[in-house]
C-alpha cells in the first residue's frame, strides 16, 4: 500500500524511511554544519583564539586560505561579529600591536583606532 503524503505523520514516517535506507541520517544540527566548519576553521588561527587584535586587511588571508565550500560571506560575518565584541573593542582601546593569524606582531595600533574604539565601548 503506497503511502499518501497528505497526512503530517506520514510524511514524517517516508523521512524516517528515507533517512535509514539512505543510512546517513542528517543529524538535528545538520542544518547548521556549514556555520560549525566556517567558525571550526575561523578559530582554528590562532591569534583570533587567543583574542588579539588583528592585522589591518586580515580578510584576505582568511578569504583566500578558507577551505572549499565555505562561502566568503560566513567569514565575513564571523571576523565583522569577532572585530565589533566588546573584548575586542577594550583590547583595541588599550592599544599594542596588531597581529598576523598564526600570531606574530604586524604593526602597532594607530592612535586613531584607539580613539574610536574608546569611543564605541
Amino acid at each position: 500500500m503506497p503511502l499518501s503524503l497528505n497526512k503530517p505523520s506520514t510524511r514524517i514516517q517516508a523521512i524516517k524511511q528515507a533517512k535509514a535506507a539512505n543510512d546517513m541520517a542528517t543529524p538535528v544540527s545538520g542544518c547548521n554544519q556549514p556555520q560549525s566548519v566556517a567558525k571550526d576553521y575561523f578559530y582554528s588561527h590562532s591569534a583570533i583564539k587567543q583574542g588579539k587584535v588583528l592585522a589591518i586587511g586580515i580578510h584576505k588571508p582568511l578569504i583566500d586560505g578558507r577551505p572549499e565550500g565555505i562561502a566568503k560571506h560566513k567569514i565575513r560575518k564571523l571576523l565583522f561579529h569577532y572585530v565589533n565584541s566588546t573584548k575586542y573593542r577594550q583590547q583595541l582601546a588599550k592599544g599594542g600591536y596588531r597581529y598576523t593569524l598564526d600570531g606574530k606582531p604586524a604593526g602597532m595600533i594607530s592612535p586613531l583606532h584607539m580613539e574610536e574604539a574608546n569611543a564605541n565601548h
